[in-house]
């Protein structure tokens, strides 16, 4: 029998060797890839987060300031204190304080 037959080279150790490294690349590639895709969309996620805390914690910041030149401009007009808006303005500064997109100092928490 010829060495080159079919049967022969579907027999041959080396060949065997050779294709199934291929295959563990192959899948290590596929895998490298699933791997890099679940990070990336891990990443996407944290920084969609990331920026859903940070438009939070503008509003929270707007919403008191303007609460706070309401009363500024109030008290400086009538020359009396709004208790009222300044209740307003306290509750406006402590759910400024609880939003998770400012800066705390560290070891700080609520």
């Amino acid at each position: 029998m010829a060495p080159s037959s079919g049967l022969l080279s579907a027999q041959n150790p080396r060949r065997d060797r050779d294709t199934f490294v291929d295959f563990l690349r192959r899948e290590l590639a596929l895998r490298e890839l699933e791997n890099s895709r679940a990070d990336i969309d891990r990443e996407l996620a944290l920084r969609r987060q990331a920026s859903s805390l940070e438009r939070q914690f503008i509003s929270r910041m707007n919403r008191f300031v303007a609460l706070w030149s309401a009363l500024v401009s109030e008290y400086n007009e009538k020359q009396a204190f709004n208790i009222k808006l300044a209740g307003e303005v306290a509750k406006a500064f402590h759910e400024l304080e609880k939003s998770e997109g400012g800066y705390r100092k560290p070891g700080y928490s609520l």
